[in-house]
Formats: C-alpha cells, structure tokens, sequence
C-alpha cells in the first residue's frame, strides 16, 4: 500500500493544478471533510494517524488543501481533513436522487449502489445506511492511462479500477490528454468514528427510533415465532402488524418481513405474500432461508421473487 501512496505523492509534485478537491453540490458540501484547528507540534503524518489510523494516509489530506509538497503546518491554521461518510436514507429517497445529491450525477446511481454492495436500481428503505465517497479531480500533467493514475489513488493493484474511472467519468477513453480531468470517487478513505462531528438532531432522531423499532421488534420476534409453531397465523400478523418495517435494522427487519409475507402465504394470500417478500428483498439481498424450516408452499412463494433457499446436503 504505501508504494501507491508514494506514487501519488510523486503525482502530486508534477503538477500544482494536478488534483483539487471537488467538493459536494449545494450547503451540504461540509459532510465531506472534517475542519481540524493546527495545534503547535501537528504533522501531516500525526494528524493523518489521528483522522484515518494511519499516516501513509496523509496524501489526501495534502490533495484537500491544495499542498503539492509536505510542508511544516502553522498553529492556527485551518485544515480540511477528506473522508467519506455515512448517509442515513429517509422515506422516498432513491439511489438516481442520491447519486445527483452526492455525487454530481444521476448517472452514477449504480457506481453508489456497488460502493455499498447494493444491486444497480436498489429500492432504499428509511433509515438504510449508505457509504457516500468524496471527490478529486485529477489533471494530467502529461499524457497519462487511467491504469496509472488508479494505482496512484488506490494503491497497488489499484489498476484494475482504470475501468471504475471511464465509466465515472463518461469517457470513451483510458488515455487522459495533458491538461484533461477526471474525478476520482475515494469511498475507502473514512475519518474515525470518535473524530466525526456529532449527527444532527434529524439524524439523530432518526437513529432513536431505528434503536427503539429493533429493540421491540427483538423482544417481540419469539412470541412471534412460538405463534406461528402453534399455528396461529393471525397472532403472527398481529404481533408483526405493531413493528415498523421501516425503521428496523436491516437483518432484523428480514426476519420480521419474512415472516409477515409466511403468514400472507398461511392465509392464501400470495400476492400479499410476494409483495412482502419482495420487500425484505429490497432491504436485505442476500437474505436466506433454510428449506427444512419452512414449508415447501413458502418456499415456492420465496423462490418466485428471487429469494435464496439453502437445502441441506443429502
């Protein structure tokens, strides 16, 4: 790693204008750093250590405040220090509106939606937590491949993203003109959580209720489960009817979905039940099942909407 990190820095020296901080649209822009006051005795290094838990991380700090060299800082100056952040969805938010919000572009949707390692065109539920990266824009001093200036940023092995790059930038090309630019998304770079300002009031509200809705729902999900082995499904969707499928945690939410959807498909209902099921989909992809738990009538309904099942080995 710390090679790429020198290569980087050997970047940066080429060029005064070679990256600039591309901060994000409207007033929300500050999400995307945090401001730390210069004490006597701060480095870069220190202060790279201190933010992100490593000093060969320092670089970025350098890129966001227009440094082309390591120099000694001044107390009382004021630093940007770069990181990507946490976004909590609220209700109606979807990953095209993000994208545009966040990332400059609707089009870049399903670069966001991968970041998380969410399927392009996910359905977000309130609540969901995303990974937002921040923003360079990089100039070629020179004639230069996209494979190069991958590396530089992400390090070794960091060529393979060159593809990440063209696509990001809606080039045809991996072969940078002297003088063109590219933004490059860093969604791996993060300030330590105790070093992030404190969430405002919206959010942190937002986070109470997730908190409380997980908690109930926790306390509630055996009653539920004793329910359905005792075959009172409308005990099920009454319990479950309480729960705000919304503002749960996602595995928890799942399981609550699931099921709700099992007892739709108790009461014959499918399409209520698939309706659910695809639900507990959007919030949670890869969420599973166990074919010797559940009936075979469930399992089918699971199966048509894409659910996994895992059978045990004969």
């Amino acid at each position: 790693m710390r090679r790429g990190w020198i290569a980087l820095a050997t970047l940066l020296a080429a060029s005064a204008a070679l990256a600039q901080p591309t901060p994000a649209p409207g007033a929300e822009a500050e999400r995307w750093v945090v401001l730390h006051t210069v004490r006597p005795d701060d480095t870069l290094a220190l202060l790279s250590a201190e933010y992100y838990g490593k000093r060969e991380l320092a670089v970025f700090i350098m890129v966001q405040n227009d440094m082309t060299h390591p120099r000694p800082l001044r107390p009382g100056e004021r630093l940007r220090i770069p990181t990507a952040w946490k976004y909590q969805a609220v209700a109606g938010d979807a990953l095209e509106d993000l994208a545009e919000r966040w990332l400059g572009d609707r089009r870049r949707a399903p670069y966001l939606a991968d970041f998380n390692g969410l399927p392009a065109g996910a359905a977000l539920v309130e609540g969901q937590e995303l990974t937002v990266p921040f923003h360079l824009t990089h100039t070629a001093a020179e004639r230069e491949r996209l494979e190069d200036v991958a590396t530089a940023f992400y390090g070794p092995g960091g060529a393979t993203k060159a593809e990440l790059l063209r696509g990001y930038n809606f080039r045809q090309s991996r072969m940078l003109k002297k003088g063109e630019s590219v933004i490059v998304p860093i969604e791996s770079v993060r300030v330590r959580p105790e070093k992030l300002p404190a969430p405002d009031a919206a959010a942190a509200a937002r986070d109470q209720r997730r908190r409380e809705a997980t908690a109930r729902a926790r306390e509630a999900l055996p009653r539920v489960r004793e329910a359905w082995l005792e075959g009172d499904y409308e005990a099920v969707k009454r319990k479950l009817a309480d729960l705000d499928f919304n503002t749960l945690e996602p595995a928890v939410g799942a399981d609550v979905g699931f099921l709700l959807g099992s007892a739709y498909v108790a009461f014959g209902d499918e399409v209520s039940a698939r309706a659910q099921f695809k639900k507990v989909l959007e919030r949670s992809p890869d969420h599973e099942v166990r074919a010797d738990r559940i009936s075979p009538k469930i399992t089918a309904v699971w199966e048509q909407v894409g659910g996994r099942v895992a059978r045990p080995v004969k």
